[in-house]
């Protein structure tokens, strides 16, 4: 079980655009407890984002964790 949860977002980074897409990394750090024991996970989400209808929407998106402490 997850409660507490924290997030804090660090500067995008990584970024492109080509036309109507663009893409980027949110550096991400996510803070809590699991189980009882608090944690620190940190990592990132990449979006690719289409202009649609006058606006940017996500069209896909992914997580990657690159470290998970137990505080």
């Amino acid at each position: 079980m997850l409660d507490g949860l924290v997030v804090a977002f660090g500067d995008a980074q990584d970024f492109s655009r080509a036309g109507g897409t663009a893409y980027f990394v949110l550096p991400t750090t996510w803070t809590g407890r699991t189980r009882g024991k608090l944690f620190e996970e940190q990592g990132g989400w990449a979006f690719v984002q289409e202009w649609q209808g006058g606006e940017w929407r996500i069209a896909c998106y992914t997580w990657a964790v690159t470290a998970f402490r137990l505080v």
